[in-house]
């Protein structure tokens, strides 16, 4: 999940979705003569009906795609996330993470990889402690 302070993603899905609309959708609205997603005109029940309803529809799925997206990050992270705690042994006086199962985390296997590698996360040997 990415932070609450990151919105690279919503901001792609955005520019994605303005080129959809006057790349694909606004052509073949144009040539069929049909208001396809209220491209070409506001729709009967549009609240922003008049010449700036286009730009109250930018404004409008701008914030929504935003909010949505970091509503989405909230609740994965509450619940669907595991989380990952600190203890201190006493004999070490050293920190080792645990993750959601209690398995200890080793520093060394989290200091080399700063990119997801799905090999160590399907074998799963690098990132769990035999006893």
């Amino acid at each position: 999940m990415e932070p609450l302070s990151n919105f690279h993603w919503g901001f792609l899905s955005i520019g994605f979705m303005r080129l959809y609309h006057y790349i694909i959708l606004q052509p073949i609205s144009f040539i069929t003569e049909v208001n396809l997603n209220s491209i070409m005109c506001p729709a009967v029940s549009d609240p922003f009906e008049g010449p700036w309803y286009r730009i109250a529809a930018h404004i409008h799925q701008t914030l929504f795609i935003l909010l949505h997206g970091k509503i989405y990050c909230i609740i994965g992270q509450k619940f669907f996330v595991p989380k990952q705690t600190e203890i201190k042994t006493e004999n070490t006086k050293k920190k080792n993470l645990i993750d959601a199962n209690g398995n200890n985390i080793e520093e060394n296997d989290l200091k080399g990889d700063c990119c997801f590698n799905s090999e160590k996360l399907l074998n799963g040997s690098s990132f769990l402690k035999e006893d």
